[in-house]
């Protein structure tokens, strides 16, 4: 019986371990999320210490609902998630970057961020004391078509984001005929490359604030609306400005 009682007392100890480390790699890397102003779709995924994630959207209209759940593996590479075996099936991209407090999926079907909400890691490539006015898009071809020469993306620095301010304050007091706001009446939403010559370009879309957040997850695309809507071209290194473009009125 006293065998018996230490075989069992074993078989115990080995099944608690098990359990133990299963918890311990199951434990939250990160977590992130997107949630629509009307509540039409809901997106959440986790990242989990085994290297597997789950991916959850609800959407919701009048008519239907539909909820989609995918699931993987990935690795970690500093600000880089790597999509591994059959990539990220909803969006058909096997990459994805930490940038500034959200993950953003690179050359999918369409671009998307998640805004991270729970870490235990720390994001590297983070300006610090930044400015909320601000968001940040990573170049691809896919998505951004106007630069017109050969060009691969850049990480803004914080010095770049007081020059990017510098340049639009320039901007807006040799144009103030036409654009009327002050530079901090507006929300900033940059794409970043460097060009063929090595030069630090930037497009800035800039756009009245109001109450929402959505201009952190995609570009905003507004018809009319004067110069409460506009978009610019920096050249951070020679600090000039082009292709200013404001709105017109409705």
């Amino acid at each position: 019986m006293k065998i018996i009682s230490v075989f069992l007392s074993l078989i115990i100890f080995v099944l608690f371990c098990k359990c133990q480390l299963y918890k311990k790699e199951k434990q939250n890397v990160l977590e992130a999320e997107h949630i629509s102003p009307y509540n039409e779709v809901n997106t959440t995924m986790k990242f989990y210490g085994d290297s597997t994630y789950t991916f959850n959207l609800f959407q919701k209209s009048t008519y239907y609902e539909k909820n989609e759940k995918y699931s993987g593996k990935y690795l970690l590479e500093n600000d880089t998630i790597k999509f591994i075996d059959r990539g990220f099936q909803y969006l058909r991209c096997r990459v994805a970057v930490i940038n500034n407090g959200f993950v953003e999926f690179i050359g999918g079907s369409a671009p998307l961020k998640l805004k991270i909400t729970e870490r235990s890691i720390k994001d590297e490539y983070a300006i610090n004391s930044l400015d909320s006015s601000y968001a940040f898009f990573t170049y691809h071809p896919n998505y951004y078509d106007f630069f017109s020469e050969k060009v691969k993306p850049y990480s803004l620095k914080k010095n770049d984001i007081l020059a990017i301010n510098d340049l639009l304050e320039l901007c807006i007091s040799e144009n103030n005929n036409r654009i009327t706001h002050h530079v901090n009446s507006y929300t900033k939403q940059c794409v970043a490359v460097t060009n063929a010559n090595n030069e630090i370009e930037v497009i800035v879309y800039c756009n009245c604030k109001d109450n929402s957040k959505g201009y952190h997850f995609q570009i905003i695309s507004v018809q009319d609306g004067g110069d409460c809507h506009f978009s610019v071209k920096l050249n951070l290194t020679k600090r000039k400005y082009s292709q200013l473009y404001i709105n017109g009125s409705a």
